[in-house]
């Protein structure tokens, strides 16, 4: 679709999922990029790995806000107030708790706890 000086280049669902990344339309001017399920937000990275586009949002960027680690970890690096967190993670052979909150969360049958 033209508007004015912009051209607007839609990538079809059909082709993000099943094309090779080198069939994807180039040049572009800049690209837009939403994640949702079933995107394959590999395929983009690559994209723009390869390409190099100018992105309206950081593609690349979008996978940490899948992990809210990253998030929590970006907030509070960059000074943005946030709640109190304490984030929770197995090891994903073995089930049993690692990291910080190992230390401070005790799980029952019943109940959490968190703290000290």
């Amino acid at each position: 679709t033209k508007k004015g000086d912009i051209e607007v280049v839609h990538f079809p669902e059909d082709m993000i999922l099943n094309s090779p990344i080198e069939e994807w339309p180039w040049p572009i001017d800049c690209l837009i990029s939403f994640f949702s399920d079933g995107f394959p937000l590999d395929k983009a990275e690559a994209y723009v790995n390869l390409r190099n586009p100018p992105c309206v949002n950081d593609v690349r960027a979008q996978r940490a806000l899948l992990d809210r680690r990253c998030v929590y970890k970006l907030l509070e690096t960059i000074g943005i107030p946030h709640p109190v967190a304490i984030v929770v993670e197995r090891d994903e052979k073995t089930g049993e708790l690692i990291g910080e909150a190992a230390e401070h969360f005790e799980e029952g049958d019943d109940y959490i706890m968190v703290g000290k």
